[in-house]
């Protein structure tokens, strides 16, 4: 498994061997992530999906509303 920087992943959430998390990724709580995160989305399910893409500049702070 490979995160990259800046990443918050969720409590409890299950990632697999060998999976590539992206910068500044969010990872939703109790997600199942079985496949590689691009960078800048944030994923959530079981599977694991993408829910939402955010740009470049967006810091996690930003996400939260």
């Amino acid at each position: 498994m490979r995160i990259d920087e800046g990443c918050a992943i969720g409590a409890g959430a299950t990632i697999a061997d060998g999976v590539h998390i992206g910068a500044w990724s969010v990872i939703g709580p109790g997600a199942a992530v079985s496949d590689d995160v691009p960078a800048h989305v944030t994923v959530a399910g079981i599977p694991a999906r993408i829910i939402q893409r955010h740009g470049r500049g967006m810091r996690h702070s930003a996400l939260v509303s």
